[in-house]
């Protein structure tokens, strides 16, 4: 989960190397599409993989949750915005199952 710029959150899911090249694409970072934790080849994956969070993180504070969820929610890149109780109750995919 990352901390958007009105203090919301997103979640992101983008494990698939797939799903991560569509987020890369969609945030403007092609240059992180290689830097998937699959994709390392050197002895220092999880010092990269923290540096990369702590990077995507950054860039996840300069938009508000709705803003990011405008753009990422229609692509295939597993990103969805974490709900308050009350926002969940109203969401169509909980108010379906009753």
């Amino acid at each position: 989960m990352y901390r958007t710029k009105d203090d919301r959150f997103i979640a992101v899911g983008a494990l698939e190397l797939k799903f991560w090249q569509t987020l890369c694409a969609a945030l403007g970072r092609p240059d992180w599409a290689s830097r998937h934790w699959m994709e390392s080849r050197t002895g220092n994956r999880r010092r990269q993989c923290r540096q990369l969070s702590v990077e995507l993180a950054a860039l996840i504070r300069e938009r508000t949750r709705d803003e990011w969820v405008a753009l990422l929610g229609p692509l295939d890149c597993c990103v969805a915005p974490v709900l308050t109780p009350a926002e969940a109750a109203m969401h169509p995919l909980f108010r379906s199952a009753f």
